[in-house]
Parts: C-alpha cells; structure tokens; sequence
C-alpha cells in the first residue's frame, strides 16, 4: 500500500537542505542553484513508500545507547561511605562471595584488604591494583577483585580512590581500644568520663555517649561501640575478664 505525499515545497526543500542556513544564502547563486537541485532529488516523489529517515533511526538508538550509558555510569560514580572504621573484604565480586572483615585505621581499605589477600586468606590473591572499592547498602566499604566493573557487578558505587577510615574517628577507635587494654574493668562512671574527654581531644565533641543496657553486677565492666553514622559511642557492660 502506498502513502500519497504532498508536494514538496522547493524553497521550503531548499531551506532544510541549506547546511548554512544563512539569511544571505542567494537560490540564484551557482551553489543555490546546486543545493536546490540536491533538496529536488532527495524529495519523496508521489506514489513512493515512505521510508523512516536513517538519521532518525541513529538517533533513537543513540538515545538509548545513552540512557545505558546514564545507568552504568551510576555504577561509576563515587560516593562517600558513612562507615569507615571496618572494611568488608570479598573473595570474588558477588555479595555472597566469602568475606572477612577487617579495621582500616590508617591505611586504605584496598591496602587493608590486600594484607588480608597476601596473607594467603583468599586465593589466588590479585595485586592491589586488581582490588576495587565500592560502598555497600550499610554505608561500609567492600573491596572485591577486579577493577570498575566489579562494583557495577555487585550494583554498588565506587568507593572514593583513597578510601579510609576518617582521621578523627579512627583516633577516637584507637584511643578507647588502648583504654580498656590498659583498664580491662571500667565501671560506667570511669568509662563515660573517658570517653568524653576523648571525644574533646580529637574534635568530636558534638558525638554524644549512650549507655546499651543498665550495668549489673554480673556486667561490671565496660566496653565501647563507636557508631559513626549517629555520631554516638556506646558503652556496653560486659562480664569481668
């Protein structure tokens, strides 16, 4: 079946085949004359079937190629995790994958992991620059074998390149560790007061101190639960060791 056609306007032919589109451009000129025959040529005639455009077509499958484009690179993008103290360590790229965790403290959750990696844990162990870091649901950082893909293979954002745990919480994690190795068995008093003159000294004096359960005499002593994402360290009663 054939779709009739309006004629084609020539000046109308001439201004769309015009790559100029100049107010100055002449019809009259030798090159007007020579666009004007190439818009004729390239009108649809009466009675012929009407084919979609080529360009068209490109076009609609660069949108989509685009719109791809748009949802792998938000695989690609970084974002800042919110829990930088402890490191998922992954043995392949799945979640589901074996997994070990690991304190970053100073050094970078890929150079965490890699300790791990080199200590003969997982096997065979790639190199560090074969490890890449995304952030997982919970705000941690994971670290899987493989480059910028494998976070897109998990569905996860990078992680920032030199992803650590942030300066003043891991002082503050390091400060309370030392702490209950030096004092095995502080009450609660003790205990808060530590805490809170540790919070001043490292610049986090707007974290606040929570207790997890009232202290009983079978929990006399003390042990703490940093909470970066609320900002808060717990003090949890533990038994006498």
């Amino acid at each position: 079946m054939t779709t009739p056609h309006r004629p084609v306007d020539a000046l109308a032919a001439l201004a769309a085949a015009d790559p100029a589109r100049s107010a100055a451009f002449d019809p009259a000129s030798p090159r007007g004359r020579a666009v004007l025959q190439r818009a004729k040529a390239a009108a649809p005639t009466s009675g012929a079937r009407r084919r979609r455009p080529r360009g068209t077509a490109l076009a609609t499958v660069a949108v989509v190629g685009l719109a791809g484009l748009v949802a792998a690179t938000a695989y690609v993008n970084t974002r800042r995790p919110s829990r930088t103290l402890d490191v998922g360590c992954y043995a392949a790229p799945r979640l589901d994958a074996d997994t070990f965790v690991v304190r970053a403290d100073a050094r970078t959750a890929v150079q965490a992991c890699w300790r791990l990696w080199r200590s003969g844990r997982f096997s065979p162990a790639p190199t560090p620059a074969r490890l890449t870091a995304c952030v997982l649901p919970s705000g941690v950082v994971g670290v899987f074998p493989g480059g910028a893909e494998a976070c897109a293979r998990v569905g996860r954002p990078l992680a920032p390149a030199r992803a650590q745990a942030e300066p003043r919480v891991a002082a503050l994690n390091e400060r309370l560790d030392a702490a209950v190795r030096d004092a095995p068995c502080m009450d609660e008093p003790t205990a808060r007061g530590l805490v809170q003159s540790v919070l001043a000294d490292v610049g986090l004096s707007e974290w606040t101190v929570v207790v997890a359960r009232p202290y009983q005499a079978g929990r006399p002593c003390t042990t703490f639960a940093v909470d970066e994402p609320e900002r808060r360290v717990t003090l949890v009663p533990v038994a006498r060791r």
